[in-house]
Order: C-alpha cells, then sequence, then structure tokens
C-alpha cells in the first residue's frame, strides 16, 4: 500500500461513494418502477370503465331500440285489430240491423216485433261498443285524416265521459302529414295526460295546444289541477311519465313536465319537424 501511494482511508471513501451512487440508483429505479406501475394500473383502470360505459350505453341504447320497436309493433298491432273491428265485425252488425229492419216491416205479430225491437237495440249496443272498441285501440282518423283530427275525437270524448271543460288551440296549417310514428308517439301523449288527468288532478279545465313555430312542432296539454311533486310522481305515476318520455326522445324530441301541488301541470313535447313530414 506505501509503494503505490493508495491509502485505506481512500479505498474506503470510494467504496462509500459507489455505495451511495449504487443506493441512488436502486431507489430512483424503484421510484420509477413504482410510477409505471401506477400508471399502468390508472390506465388500465380508466380503459376499463370506457369500456364498461361504452358497453352500459350501447347496451341501453339497444335496450331503448327494442323497446321502441316493440312499442311500434303493438302499434302496428292494434291498427289491424281496430281496422278488422271497424271494417270486419261492425259491418256484419250494422247489416244485420238493417235485415232486422226489414224483417219488422214484414211482421205484424206485435210479440214478434217486441224481441225484434230488443235484439236491434242490442245490435246497436254492440255496435257502439265495437266502434269504442276500436277508437280506443287506434283512432281511424289517426292514419286517414291526420294527427289534429285525431285529437279533436279524442277531446271530445274526453269531454263527454268526464265533464272536465276543454280548451284547444289547433295550428298547423303549414304543417304537412306527420309520419305515422311522430303522430302516433304525440296522440298517445295526449291520451296518456288526459288518462291522468282524470284519475289524478281533479281539474276544471284542461288545454290543450298543437301549434307549428318555425321548425318545430309543439303539442302542450295543461290542467288546473291540484298538481303533483315531481319527486313523489316518480313513485306513484313514474312509468306513464318515463314512457312518454322515452317515446318522444326516440323519435329526437323533447319532453318536458312542470307541476306544483295546488298549481295543476303541463306537459310540453317540441318535435323538430325534419323528416317528419311527409310534406
Amino acid at each position: 500500500m506505501i509503494g503505490t501511494g493508495l491509502y485505506i482511508e481512500d479505498i474506503s471513501q470510494e467504496v462509500a461513494t459507489m455505495q451511495a451512487a449504487v443506493n441512488a440508483n436502486i431507489e430512483t429505479t424503484f421510484f420509477s418502477v413504482v410510477v409505471i406501475l401506477v400508471v399502468t394500473v390508472a390506465v388500465i383502470t380508466v380503459l376499463t370503465l370506457a369500456i364498461n360505459l361504452h358497453e352500459h350505453r350501447l347496451a341501453d341504447k339497444n335496450l331503448k331500440e327494442l323497446a321502441h320497436r316493440t312499442v311500434m309493433f303493438q302499434e302496428d298491432e292494434k291498427k289491424h285489430l281496430a281496422r278488422e273491428l271497424h271494417d270486419g265485425i261492425n259491418q256484419l252488425l250494422v247489416s244485420s240491423k238493417c235485415h232486422l229492419e226489414l224483417l219488422s216491416h214484414q211482421i205484424d205479430n206485435k210479440v214478434l216485433n217486441t224481441h225484434l225491437e230488443k235484439s236491434q237495440q242490442s245490435i246497436v249496443t254492440a255496435i257502439n261498443e265495437v266502434r269504442h272498441i276500436s277508437h280506443q285501440l287506434r283512432p281511424s282518423a289517426l292514419d286517414d285524416i291526420g294527427l289534429e283530427a285525431a285529437l279533436s275525437t279524442l277531446l271530445q270524448d274526453f269531454r263527454s265521459h268526464s265533464g272536465i271543460e276543454i280548451e284547444t288551440h289547433f295550428d298547423t296549417q303549414q304543417t304537412g302529414k306527420l309520419k305515422s310514428e311522430a303522430a302516433t308517439t304525440l296522440y298517445r301523449v295526449a291520451q296518456e295526460s288526459l288518462t291522468n288527468i282524470e284519475k289524478h288532478a281533479n281539474a276544471n279545465r284542461v288545454t290543450v295546444v298543437l301549434q307549428q313555430m318555425g321548425n318545430m312542432l309543439q303539442l302542450m296539454v295543461r290542467d288546473d289541477g291540484v298538481g303533483f311533486s315531481p319527486k313523489v310522481a316518480f313513485n306513484k305515476r313514474g312509468i306513464g311519465l318515463r314512457n312518454m318520455r322515452e317515446r318522444v326522445e326516440f323519435i329526437g324530441g323533447d319532453f318536458e313536465y312542470i307541476s306544483e301541488p295546488g298549481f295543476g301541470t303541463e306537459i310540453t313535447v317540441l318535435l323538430k319537424l325534419d323528416g317528419l313530414v311527409y310534406g
């Protein structure tokens, strides 16, 4: 050691310096590994959440599309059944009534005429019942004449059996005939709203507005009834409100309702006419 000019203290210092450098490298490497691990876990977590969210949205979209197709299939079946009742069974009943009337003119027996009159009354009752069922399933005016005519008939029937005053404002002169899907949606919203009003609102007056505003079509149903708390509504009547909202939103519309206990309820639907009108 003396011959080389090296001292034990110098060697120890050099070893200590190297040891410190090695420890620093180990700490840096460990910190880097931890950071990489944390970042990797975070990336995997974010990707997993993103994939799950995408799958959830996709499943929700598919479920809504399935529900909408089911509803429209039911509407088609109602339309077919209503036509069969109106054009088939109803016409047979009318024909039977006419034959009984002709027969009654040929018979002088009072007892037989009495039975014929009762038979005619029963057939008239059956005709009215078939017409009512057919109209409830799907009014022919909705397909033959249009939404405005179907709503007018619906409101007349509602006034006659509920006794509630109806105020209407229809302004759709510039609107072409709505496609079946849009017309059906608006009609069902109005029908469901009137049903809720009759059952729950205890209202004296109902206002129904159907008007075109530029490229928008608005349907509004407002009553002066008891109203309700929106939070409580979804516990009691939420299914009806939710169904109306989903049907409207599926065809690209906006659905809103405003209500407060003691101040009535207002339901509004807004539809963009692009793609929903035949012209």
